[in-house]
């Protein structure tokens, strides 16, 4: 089959440009991200435009034009989306692509190079879980069931910034409705929720993928003023776009810091008499339930239930008013080589962990609240010949 051609059309980060019209371009050149324009390059009027495919080795710079060009909403009406990709580039060289493709079997990939000469990784999507290309559609539309924000794709018409060649990275956001593309960017003069569909659009599409650091961390547009707030009793930041509007389960940005570190978590709690007590007290059989777990320096940690023992990994990611994540797997010969391995699980069976804060022993609060752990392990549904696992709330006092 003879590729596709395709009439390229306006630019979608010009200012004033609403409808699509053919544009005369001359032959591409190389691209300077330090450059005073809207970032995309434009390959000659005459050169027959193929479909869209992956990032290959020699693509990590700005995105190029592989469709009918659009900044006008009404040309994805009765369309798919066949496409997807988030793009970061610095201007030193960090470069980072996160695309879902449609056209055939889902292909979903996270490539990344950290500076100009690294080699780049490739993270590939988990083969049990896939991206639903209705939802991912509908979140490109609007940000919220009511559509009071709405999403990336609504964006198209917002104009360049004056000083968008001042910031230190470019994102951008490529939409491909079968034959037409859509573009979006940090350079726009971009809505206040901007972080909103920049983040809900990249932790959607890394969520699938494995083994691979979700922190977005780069400004979107003019940069974000600080939101911080008091956790452990220190000041921290917390990466805008996340969380509810009153902030709750927003990412907390730790920066090169360990938040295990941070949080005084690092030791050793086991049970004790009035821990006990108060294990028993919460247990819907009514029965006292002893543990013990050893956090280490790096996030793993060995914890012990009545006889059960397992091993596990604290997630690293923290959340701002929400307890502490983790995962566990019960200690066998295959686990341990499998942590040995990796270094850390990204999965398992989840347990939460949280300081008891509001405890009336005198031994564990107000002063001393940090020296009580509470574990929280969720309970599994009814099942045929095994019945139900009920849910356990562990409290545990540090050694």
């Amino acid at each position: 089959m003879k590729p596709l051609t395709i009439l390229i059309l306006c630019t979608p980060l010009i200012a004033g440009c609403s409808k699509t019209e053919s544009v005369h371009n001359p032959p591409a050149e190389p691209v300077d991200p330090t450059a005073s324009n809207a970032g995309i390059q434009q390959p000659s009027q005459d050169v027959p435009i193929t479909m869209p495919k992956s990032p290959n080795a020699e693509d990590y710079k700005e995105p190029q034009i592989t469709g009918r060009l659009s900044t006008n909403i009404k040309d994805a009406e009765g369309k798919k989306l066949t496409r997807c990709e988030y793009r970061y580039l610095s201007k030193s060289g960090d470069f980072l692509s996160v695309f879902v493709d449609f056209t055939g079997a889902t292909k979903l990939n996270v490539i990344e190079k950290k500076g100009p000469d690294a080699e780049p990784t490739v993270h590939p999507k988990s083969q049990s879980a896939h991206v639903d290309s209705k939802y991912l559609d509908t979140l490109l539309h609007k940000l919220d069931t009511y559509g009071h924000q709405s999403g990336p794709l609504m964006w198209l018409e917002a104009p360049e910034r004056p000083n968008w060649a001042d910031d230190d990275s470019t994102t951008w956001i490529i939409m491909t409705y079968q034959d037409v593309q859509f573009i979006v960017s940090s350079r726009q003069q971009l809505p206040e929720h901007r972080y909103k569909g920049f983040n809900a659009v990249y932790t959607y599409l890394t969520s699938f993928v494995p083994g691979f650091n979700r922190k977005m961390r780069q400004n979107i547009g003019e940069p974000a003023p600080d939101i911080i707030r008091s956790v452990h009793g220190k000041d921290v930041r917390l990466v805008p776009g996340t969380g509810n509007t009153v902030l709750d389960g927003a990412e907390i940005d730790y920066g090169d810091k360990l938040w295990w570190i941070e949080e005084e978590l690092v030791g050793t709690f086991e049970s004790t008499p009035q821990s006990l007590e108060i294990t028993k007290q919460n247990t819907e059989a009514g029965i006292p339930i002893s543990a013990s777990m050893h956090i280490r320096n790096d996030g793993n940690f060995t914890l012990t239930i009545d006889k059960t023992e397992y091993i596990g990994s604290l997630s690293p990611e923290r959340l701002y008013n929400s307890w502490m994540t983790a995962w566990i797997k019960e200690k066998t010969e295959q686990s341990q080589k499998e942590l040995a391995e990796k270094g850390q699980f990204d999965y398992g069976t989840t347990i939460h962990l949280s300081y008891d804060g509001e405890s009336d022993d005198p031994d564990v609060a107000p002063q001393n609240m940090y020296n009580r752990l509470i574990i929280r392990i969720e309970g599994e549904p009814y099942v045929q010949g095994r019945g139900y696992t009920p849910s356990q709330t562990i409290y545990i006092n540090r050694k």
